[in-house]
């Protein structure tokens, strides 16, 4: 029987706010335009809301505007909000080109990173990892390289573009898991992914309370650390 473990990157790997924050308003649609002195923490406070990274254009118009957020009712994957994609990406490539240092030092590894590298028996032999995140998969790399993680081979990582491809993370698993007999983890910090899969057998699911929770959604995939490494120790011990 297989052990698997699946884990979202940003909320659960690494803190990405700073760098997502300095990429949106380094966009060619953002740059010249004037933002309050707060915008950093009003970002931070509406992170919880966001997927895909077009979803950052309406955080940054709610900003701008100063004007409540409703992400039933606001996010539209409109033509400016697909503009703003690009404008995104183009922007995150131009910023690692200028500066990689400066743009490494926005990314801020989590220490669940740190503690998950130390399981390292278990990490290497018993365990297979995937990624599966609404981030390009090119970003994901360069951080785990860069910071020589090296437990998650490159071919288990699941990016934007797959996202894209398959629709939601849950079809994404369920194509992983197929038909084979596992036992599998999900490890995410958004509520509403972690639902999508409520019914798959075998499934364990963990909302990362050290990420970006919404605390308004409901609490009961909640787990700290500690609770989700123990399990990850546990199933790669069976």
């Amino acid at each position: 029987m297989k052990s698997i473990v699946f884990l979202d990157f940003d909320g659960v790997l690494f803190d990405t706010v700073e760098e997502a924050y300095a990429v949106a308003v380094n966009t060619k649609m953002y740059r010249n335009k004037t933002f309050p002195d707060n915008a950093i923490d009003m970002f931070r406070q509406y992170r919880p809301l966001i997927g895909p990274a077009w979803q950052y254009y309406y955080i940054l118009e709610s900003i701008i505007h100063n004007k409540e957020l409703n992400p039933i009712k606001d996010f539209l994957y409109t033509e400016d909000a697909k503009e703003f994609e690009n404008n995104f990406f183009q922007s995150r490539k131009a910023l690692k080109h200028k500066d990689f240092g400066a743009w490494l030092k926005l990314n801020k590894k989590y220490d669940f990173l740190d503690d998950l590298t130390k399981l390292d028996k278990i990490i290497k032999n018993e365990i297979e990892f995937f990624i599966v995140t609404t981030k390009d998969k090119q970003t994901v790399i360069d951080l785990l390289s860069i910071n020589h993680i090296d437990f998650i081979s490159r071919d288990h990582i699941f990016g934007a573009k797959s996202f894209q491809l398959y629709g939601s993370k849950r079809n994404i698993i369920e194509k992983v898991l197929g038909k084979q007999e596992y036992q599998a983890i999900f490890v995410d910090d958004s509520h509403k992914h972690l639902s999508l899969c409520e019914n798959i057998k075998s499934l364990q699911l963990f909302q990362a309370s050290w990420g970006y929770s919404d605390k308004t959604s409901p609490q009961q995939y909640l787990a700290t650390q500690d609770k989700v490494l123990s399990t990850i120790q546990t199933i790669g011990a069976r």
